[in-house]
Order: C-alpha cells, then sequence, then structure tokens
C-alpha cells in the first residue's frame, strides 16, 4: 500500500466577536459609599490546543495488491492565543472594598491543514487535508477585592476554569478523491484564560479654612473635610452659605489629581446705624433724625457716645450724654432718646444777715406762685425745689407777704434754667414807717403807706439803721427834706 507524504501546514483563522454587560448604573448599598461605580477596560488573554490524528484513503488510487491507497496517523495540532478587550463593571470606597463584574461572549474560529502525497507521487497529485472548527466563550465573572489605600491597582484574575465550548465544523481533503475515514481528537483545551484590568485611583480634594478675625488678622488654616473623587469628576463646594458670620466660600474644577483647596473666609461686614430724638423744654419729643452710621465686621464691639464730651473735655450742657455698647450680630438701627439736662432750681430768702432755705424758715415771710415755661405749676407756696430741663423759663410772681415785712428783689425771681445750680433770692426787710411833715419828696422809699405820709425804708436805710442801732438821730442825716424822722 502506497502512503502519502506528508507536509503538515497549520493555518489559524480567529475570529471574534466580545460583548458585556455594562453594570455603571448598579447601586451599591447604602453603607457601601462607593466612589467608583463605573465601567473600565480590561483584557481577557486566551490560550487553548485542539489536537488529533486522521486517517484517509483514495478512492480511485489502488496498489499492486488490489488496496486503497491510505494516509492513517495524520496528526494535526493547533494552540492558538489570542487577546480579546473586554468591559468590567468596577466599584470601589474608601474603606478599600472593590468589586468587578464582567460578561463575555466571543468565538475565535481555527483551522488546520496538512498537505498529503503518495510516495513516488508528482506534486500535482498531493492534496491538503483540512479541518476547521470554533471555540466558543461565554460566561460571566465577578469577584470582589480587598484593597489597600486610594492609589491605582493592577488586577489579574485566571478565569481558565471557565473553559469554552469546541465545535467542528468540517474535516476534508481538497482532492475529492481522497475520503476522510478516521478522526481521533486527542486534545480540546483551554490552557488558560487570565483577566487583566487596573481599579482606578481614588483622587482626594481636601478643602482647609481660614477663619478672618474680627480685628482683620487671621487664624490658621484647619482641614474643613475631604472629599473622594474618580479621575475626571467635577468638584465643587459651598461653605457659610447664609452664614450670619462669615461671607460665602466656594471651589470648584476638575479632578485630575490629589487636589488641596485652600478658602479664606472674610468676616461679613454689617452697618450700625444711630438715630436720635430730642426732648423739648417742655417736655414734648421732636422726630427722629439720621446721626450717623458706621460699619464693622461680624463679631466687633463698639460703643458710641452721644452728646459727651466735646473736644474741649466738657460735657454737652443741654442734653445727657448717653453711651451705646453692643456686639456686631447684624445690621442694626439704634434709636436713641436724647434727654435734656436738669438743672436745680432753688428759691430762697435773705433776711438780715442769714440765708434761709426751708419750708420752715420761710413760711412765717410770705408765700408766692410759680410759673414755668408761663404756666402756673405751683400756687401759694413758701418754698421751691426742683430740677428742670435746660431752657426752661421761670418766674416766682404774686408774693404774698406776712405783716411787719416788706420784699425786694435782685432780678434773680425770673430767667431760664442755665447749666448750673440756679438760685433765685427773695429779700426781706422788716416794716418801718418814716413820717414826714409836708409828706411827700422822702428819698429811697419803696413803697408808701398812710396816704403817702409814711414811707417804707429802703434797703440802704434800714443798713444804717441796723448798723446805727436804732438811733434816729443819727438817721436824720439821711434824709433832705425834713428835720426829723419818728421811728
Amino acid at each position: 500500500m502506497k502512503t502519502k507524504k506528508i507536509l503538515l501546514i497549520i493555518t489559524l483563522i480567529i475570529i471574534s466577536f466580545v460583548c458585556f454587560t455594562d453594570n455603571t448604573n448598579v447601586k451599591a448599598d447604602s453603607n457601601d459609599n462607593w466612589v467608583y461605580e463605573t465601567t473600565i477596560d480590561g483584557t481577557m488573554t486566551i490560550n487553548y490546543t485542539v489536537a488529533g490524528r486522521f486517517g484517509e484513503y483514495s478512492q480511485t488510487a489502488i496498489d499492486e495488491n488490489g488496496n486503497h491507497w491510505r494516509a492513517d496517523g495524520l496528526r494535526l495540532s493547533n494552540t492558538t492565543s489570542f487577546d480579546v478587550p473586554v468591559k468590567i463593571a468596577v466599584k470601589r470606597n474608601t474603606a478599600g472594598k472593590a468589586t468587578y463584574s464582567m460578561t463575555v461572549k466571543t468565538d475565535s474560529r481555527w483551522e488546520m491543514m496538512n498537505l498529503c502525497g503518495a510516495s513516488g507521487a508528482s506534486k500535482d497529485q498531493w492534496s491538503w487535508i483540512i479541518v476547521n472548527g470554533n471555540a466558543y466563550f461565554d460566561f460571566t465573572a465577578t469577584g470582589e477585592h480587598d484593597l489597600t489605600g486610594l492609589e491605582a491597582c493592577d488586577k489579574t484574575i485566571d478565569l481558565t476554569s471557565k473553559g469554552c465550548i469546541f465545535k467542528v465544523d468540517k474535516i476534508y481533503d481538497n482532492n475529492p478523491d481522497w475520503i476522510i475515514d478516521e478522526e481521533n481528537w486527542t486534545t480540546q483545551k483551554v490552557n488558560s484564560i487570565t483577566l487583566k484590568f487596573t481599579y482606578p485611583k481614588i483622587y482626594t480634594v481636601s478643602y482647609y479654612v481660614r477663619n478672618e478675625n474680627t480685628d482683620g488678622s487671621w487664624g490658621n488654616y484647619w482641614l474643613w473635610y475631604t472629599e473622594y473623587h474618580k479621575y475626571g469628576d467635577t468638584y465643587s463646594t459651598t461653605g457659610y452659605k447664609d452664614d450670619v458670620e462669615y461671607q460665602e466660600v466656594s471651589a470648584s474644577g476638575t479632578v485630575d489629581d490629589d487636589k488641596t483647596i485652600y478658602l479664606d473666609a472674610y468676616k461679613k461686614w454689617y452697618t450700625i446705624k444711630y438715630y436720635v430724638k430730642n426732648e423739648n423744654v417742655d417736655g414734648s419729643w421732636g422726630d427722629y433724625w439720621f446721626w450717623f452710621e458706621t460699619s464693622y465686621r461680624y463679631g466687633s464691639t463698639y460703643h458710641t457716645d452721644g452728646y459727651g464730651n466735646d473736644e474741649s473735655g466738657a460735657d454737652n450742657d443741654i442734653y445727657s450724654n448717653f453711651c451705646i455698647r453692643g456686639t456686631v450680630t447684624g445690621n442694626k438701627d439704634w434709636y436713641i432718646d436724647a434727654y435734656r439736662r436738669r438743672y436745680a432750681l432753688d428759691l430762697n430768702m435773705v433776711y438780715g444777715d442769714k440765708k434761709l432755705c426751708t419750708n420752715e424758715e420761710i413760711s412765717p415771710f410770705f408765700s408766692f406762685d410759680v410759673y414755668i415755661n408761663g404756666k402756673l405749676t405751683d400756687e401759694n407756696i413758701a418754698d421751691y425745689w426742683t430740677e428742670l430741663p435746660y431752657g426752661t423759663t421761670y418766674e416766682f410772681r404774686n408774693f404774698r407777704m406776712k405783716p411787719g415785712y416788706v420784699f425786694g428783689d435782685n432780678g434773680s425771681l425770673s430767667g431760664t434754667i442755665e447749666a448750673k445750680n440756679n438760685e433765685a433770692v427773695a429779700y426781706v426787710y422788716d416794716d418801718y414807717a418814716l413820717a414826714y411833715y409836708g409828706g411827700n419828696g422822702a428819698t429811697g422809699g419803696q413803697g408808701n403807706a398812710n396816704g403817702g405820709n409814711d414811707y417804707y425804708v429802703s434797703y440802704n436805710i434800714r443798713y444804717n439803721y441796723l448798723n446805727e442801732n436804732g438811733n434816729a438821730s443819727a438817721m436824720n442825716n439821711l434824709f433832705t427834706k425834713i428835720g426829723r424822722a419818728h421811728v
């Protein structure tokens, strides 16, 4: 029996189709706090082997013994290795937990060929034995990893056990005269399936804040908080929104590396306004009028004096000073009532060389009425002391003298309240009569009595009378019209 020479030529054709399941939108449990829930690229490297032994015979070629030519023990073998790009749904958190999930559907088409020729046959009598088929890969892979730190982490996963399905499509000789009648598959094996991918790095964005003090100085930066992002995220933060103390701070950008953001929190400024109304002399009030305004940082203390010391160091005479103190917590309007200063008004009496000041001391001599700002306020009283607003007008009228006394005024019994202790003094004298022959014309008299024939002694006469110890003859020298006086 003649046999073919065998020239082994193996041709491999791989046709791959890949599909994946995208789990990007799968949400983690609330306790996981995933930073990443996304789909990344990975590579699956597959290596498999198919091998077998085959035999065939010629339908027309017969040897001298009448046997058909045969070709037996034809060995065909093929080992294939190829990469498949895959999509992998990954999740990762800051606690080190990471998961992956993928589904792959792909096939690898293979073909093996042997060139066979009978001994002594010409080349044009040789033919090809051809075997082809597919390796089908269809499976899902999931897993979990514990990672350290936040950096990117490469992973290699052995998925060989997932295997594949081998299918032989056709075994034939390209010379139709040769019929393949033996096949023995010695190997249909997945040697390895290796998945490689990289868990992406978790990026940090840390926000530090420093706060302005009330005096305009600054405190130290302190860590506000840290966010965790994947590459390409947009980070954004807003702080002190609608805060009463600090102005709003904000920052935003794109994550392309770990970030440290420094924010300056300025104090808010607020305006303090002052409005004043003034007390009038009669105790009524004017309208509030705008005094001034000033601005301060939140938390500042302020202190404002009104009607206090002027540039000379003296107090304001008209209005009592007021003091406004506070701590700035927002805009504020102060409404201030400026009271008139009160000054004492005291009516006293001089009798002889004595000053009498009390009701008990004065009441034996006279009583009077009091008019304040032109209105009767007190009637038929003997003593008066009060405090009245600056600028008040006063008048003591209608002195009712007790018998035996006369009244003198030094001009202090009416006036306007000034910035001092205001004193009104009534002078009282004993009532002595001077009688003259011929009556009228006495010098220095303050009043008359007895139909014009008697005259009250003037202050100077009384003074001399007292100093002369009541010596009527000495008083005669004070008069020029009549030479005698009866006392």
